[in-house]
């Protein structure tokens, strides 16, 4: 691969794992009826935003969300010494840019300021900051965070990375986002509260020798840096799941493939029980192409990210039967959704809430629940990370439960916080969930 196509390759895995989050997203709103609630409870929902006459976000908030603590039952506006905090995102790119992961957060520090009263009394001061899709953005964006004085920089997408040594040497923790590089899943400031495609690939590997019982197992992957990676994290889990390792055929492709046929075919020819197909972008069409044209008998499966409907615009009976990975529950409305979309609709009117802003959403959030538990007097950058690192089995708004010890993904990638993930399939036109929350952490163990 020439160093020429390593900036569009990032793009297209930031642009994948985004989107499967999005889509996630997207689906959890897609009705008004009670569900399964974000950390995987059920809900009583009695009140729903779209009932409700109120002004304020919070007079409308429905029942049973995961910080109700948080939402006083008027609005309460802070007023006192502003708390500042960062965010490090890809605002504007040649390509692939997120600005809706900003617009969020924006959206998100203005309800809080006005509704929630802030962090006893003091508001959130958003300093953004853009990476503009280049490693020097990336590490200029670290440096403003020191400069200006943050507390804490929110994550969003940053494909280079290079912003987290400088946070890292100056000890900021980096709060969310998704990551996506090796030097962020790897960093001790660093607390996703996803997995990225680490705990995407093995979420399949994990339905593939639990739930299928598959005794063969072919994985076609973009062979790229963390895709790569994350493939590897998946053949190891099928072998530890049961499936004989000369049984896991590894078919590597160029990230920027004019072919799949040719390798979707290597794939089918060891005649596996089941396909994992690892790419991004314009491969996930062209890979759904082949799998019809070749007529793969196995079972598919595909990350999130090759759900997004410019993608599938060709037809959903192209993908009928195939497996996904989703970061959020997609059938019913979880009360964690109504509360995001009714402060997006009225603090963001111009960000579509059924996107990648759900990510920083979530990320805000859980950082603004850790503020009010520390409080004002006793918030820093290094208190903020000891109550993070401590936290085991901690609710996460519009998500399943997280765990900040390093250890959750066997130890050997420290950031990731919260790995779980849910399993959906195309069924008659339609996206249904067939999995609750798969605790990836217990599923990885020591063993891979």
């Amino acid at each position: 691969m020439t160093k020429t196509l390593e900036p569009r390759t990032r793009r297209a895995l930031a642009a994948s794992l985004a989107l499967g989050v999005a889509f996630a997203a997207a689906a959890g709103c897609s009705e008004k009826t009670s569900g399964d609630s974000a950390a995987g409870g059920k809900s009583t929902t009695t009140v729903t935003a779209s009932d409700c006459t109120a002004d304020s976000v919070v007079e409308c908030a429905p029942e049973g969300t995961t910080f109700p603590d948080l939402l006083p039952p008027k609005p309460i506006v802070a007023d006192g010494t502003p708390i500042k905090v960062g965010m490090i995102n890809t605002d504007t790119g040649p390509t692939n840019a997120f600005p809706e992961l900003t617009g969020a957060a924006r959206a998100g520090v203005e309800w809080i300021n006005t509704e929630l009263g802030g962090v006893d009394g003091h508001p959130l001061e958003l300093f953004p900051c853009d990476v503009e899709m280049t490693a020097t953005g990336s590490r200029a964006c670290g440096q403003q965070m020191v400069e200006d004085g943050v507390v804490a920089a929110l994550g969003g997408i940053d494909i280079f990375d290079d912003s987290v040594q400088v946070l890292q040497d100056n000890q900021i923790p980096l709060v969310g986002g998704i990551p996506v590089g090796f030097a962020t899943v790897n960093s001790p400031i660093a607390f996703a509260f996803s997995g990225g495609a680490w705990s995407g690939d093995i979420s399949l590997a994990y339905h593939i020798t639990e739930v299928l019982h598959a005794e063969r197992v072919s994985i076609l992957y973009s062979d790229y840096g963390p895709i790569t990676d994350a493939a590897s994290w998946a053949q190891r889990a099928l072998v530890r799941g049961g499936v004989a390792e000369n049984d896991v055929n590894m078919v590597p492709m160029p990230i920027v493939a004019e072919d799949i046929l040719t390798p979707m075919t290597a794939a089918n020819e060891s005649n596996p029980d089941a396909v994992i197909v690892l790419v991004t972008g314009a491969g996930c069409s062209a890979a759904f192409q082949a799998a019809q044209d070749i007529g793969v008998k196995a079972q598919l499966y595909f990350s999130g990210g090759c759900l997004d409907p410019n993608i599938t615009a060709d037809g959903l009976d192209k993908i009928e039967g195939y497996i996904f990975n989703v970061e959020n529950v997609v059938e019913g409305s979880p009360p964690d959704v109504e509360l995001y979309t009714s402060v997006m609709n009225k603090y963001a009117k111009n960000v579509e809430p059924a996107s990648a802003a759900t990510v920083s959403f979530k990320s805000l959030m859980n950082l603004y629940d850790q503020m009010v538990s520390i409080g004002a007097d006793e918030l820093t950058s290094a208190s903020l990370m000891t109550s993070l690192r401590a936290s085991v089995d901690h609710p996460s708004f519009m998500g399943p439960p997280y765990t900040c010890d390093g250890k959750q993904m066997g130890g050997k990638l420290p950031a990731v916080c919260a790995p779980q993930e849910i399993l959906t399939q195309m069924t008659d036109g339609a996206l249904r969930q067939i999995t609750d929350w798969i605790d990836i952490a217990a599923y990885v163990g020591a063993g891979v």
